[in-house]
């Protein structure tokens, strides 16, 4: 993501930035403009996800997704609706009306390590479904170690969605895992800097749906970046200068036919936001 202050300089740089090889010459676009605000205009430049040499696994996470789903069977669906239950309404980071749109006419389009996290954290409700607490549960430390191999895959070719999978990785990991929770988290706020997730997309030319997902994405990395800080002692990754995505309100994200579950739950999500924005001021003199 390019930032307001860099755009008058994409002129230049296309003139002198020569191509990668003679026939890398494409009339497409380098730069996709998806603001004009008055605060000054957001450029965004796809860039590949691997490195050029690296032989990276086809597709990330699929490994450990196969396991997790041989291991599951026919309970697959029954845990992701458990998720969308138990996990999601309190914690909303994936739109489940798009995610449900993909599962039924093409699941291989959905990210296989978001996938392997779902199915991790989900194993945690198991007793309170009424359609699984019949059935025995599989080993919880197996699946979380799946769902870590596969976000492990997903790092070396990420996209936005290894965000959602990193979130839900740290929203399940043991407290006293600090190390991995550490790294975690750093390597996660990066990522979401990198897809411009700290920048208010408000006035963006996409749908509000996914400037409202944006922006709940955003949160939720600082909330788990400031809450870790506080839990471990180390520096927040995040300061209250670096981003200007405004607080997420419930009404943006929860449907209007809710039940008073739902509603509350987005009421609580709003709070533990402000809740969090506090905590970023208080932080620096902690």
């Amino acid at each position: 993501m390019i930032e307001p202050t860099m755009v008058d300089d994409l002129n230049v740089l296309e003139r002198h930035l020569a191509p990668h090889s003679p026939n890398d010459r494409s009339e497409t676009k380098s730069y996709v403009r998806v603001s004009s605000g008055s605060d000054g205009p957001v450029m965004y430049r796809p860039t590949p996800k691997v490195r050029p040499g690296w032989q990276s696994t086809a597709i990330p996470g699929l490994m450990q997704r196969e396991i997790m789903e041989n291991v599951l069977g026919s309970r697959t669906t029954d845990v992701i609706k458990l998720y969308f239950s138990a996990v999601n309404p309190w914690f909303p980071i994936v739109n489940e009306t798009s995610f449900w749109k993909l599962w039924q006419s093409d699941s291989s389009l959905i990210s296989s390590a978001l996938l392997c996290n779902i199915y991790a954290i989900a194993l945690t409700y198991w007793y309170t479904s009424d359609v699984l607490r019949g059935t025995a549960r599989p080993e919880m430390p197996f699946a979380w170690n799946q769902a870590v191999l596969a976000l492990r895959d997903d790092c070396m070719a990420p996209s936005l969605t290894t965000v959602h999978a990193a979130l839900l990785e740290m929203l399940g990991r043991p407290v006293y895992h600090a190390t991995g929770n550490i790294i975690t988290a750093g390597r996660t706020v990066s990522l979401a800097h990198s897809h411009g997730l700290h920048r208010d997309p408000t006035s963006w030319q996409t749908s509000s749906a996914e400037k409202s997902l944006r922006i709940r994405i955003w949160w939720a990395v600082l909330i788990h970046d400031h809450w870790s800080s506080l839990s471990h002692g180390t520096p927040p990754n995040i300061t209250s200068g670096q981003y200007d995505v405004p607080i997420p309100e419930p009404g943006s994200f929860v449907a209007g036919n809710a039940s008073v579950r739902e509603q509350r739950a987005g009421v609580a999500f709003h709070q533990l936001c402000r809740l969090t924005a506090i905590l970023g001021d208080i932080l620096p003199v902690v």
